[in-house]
């Protein structure tokens, strides 16, 4: 999991669904910060997640959810820049299950790619569930 982005095969999509749900579970008691992406219209699609848990169902959340992770990721890299840690932030796990747009997923790549040799650094993990963003250097 170099960098912490994990693509998952979108062949098992229920399968790693409910894997996702337990394991951002298990993050948000580990004090973690979980934040997860679902635009279907599955009526079930955020079953099971904890009320702590950060989730998006739709384009204006969406937006919002771009706009935070990229001030936040901009904020803890600048951090790291100036010789100061970010022990002090909690780990952010994003979970992508479901953005087939095209132009949603060029957004989400776009706010990915400068930080993406940091990602780690900055104390985050992408998990995209049948997503290529084609990100360099991930994998």
């Amino acid at each position: 999991m170099k960098n912490h982005i994990v693509y998952l095969n979108h062949k098992n999509r229920s399968s790693y669904k409910l894997i996702l749900k337990a394991y951002a579970k298990q993050v948000l008691l580990d004090k973690g910060e979980v934040h997860y992406l679902d635009l279907s219209t599955d009526s079930d699609r955020f079953d099971g997640l904890l009320p702590e848990c950060y989730y998006y169902g739709d384009e204006s959340a969406f937006e919002s959810f771009l706009l935070n992770i990229t001030i936040d990721l901009k904020k803890r890299l600048t951090i790291l820049q100036n010789g100061e840690s970010v022990d002090n932030y909690p780990f952010v796990t994003v979970i992508v299950v479901d953005i087939e747009n095209e132009n949603n997923q060029l957004s989400l790549s776009t706010a990915i790619a400068p930080y993406i040799d940091y990602i780690r650094s900055l104390k985050y993990a992408f998990f995209l569930l049948g997503l290529d963003l084609k990100l360099a250097n991930s994998n």
